[in-house]
């Protein structure tokens, strides 16, 4: 009611267009990362088509899951990736020192 209120019944499509720009763009973006991800360990084709259908298959899933189920899913994955990358961290914490104590004046550091 506050967008009614202050702007009238107007602002509510201008709000419903926004969400929709942000969500396409966010889908570009997601696909264009992975894709790149993909590109880095394969210069084959394949797992780059094979990974354009999957990702356009879970954002049709995605529209049409139930929401709760849909936030559980996204949850789950997030906790996997979170405890990957924790593990990841770990294994290399010595070469991260290493390149972190690195000397080199041309290596871009950001602490």
């Amino acid at each position: 009611r506050a967008f009614q209120v202050f702007g009238g019944n107007w602002v509510y499509g201008i709000m419903a267009g926004m969400v929709a720009v942000f969500a396409y763009a966010t889908i570009l973006a997601q696909m264009y990362y992975g894709s790149t991800a993909i590109g880095y360990f394969t210069k084959a084709k394949l797992p780059q088509v094979l990974y354009s259908l999957l990702a356009l298959f879970c954002v049709f899933a995605g529209a049409v899951m139930e929401p709760g189920i849909m936030w559980r899913l996204a949850d789950g994955i997030v906790c996997i990736m979170t405890c990957l990358n924790t593990m990841v961290l770990l294994l290399l914490r010595q070469e991260i020192r290493d390149t972190v104590d690195q000397p080199d004046s041309s290596s871009s550091r950001i602490c």
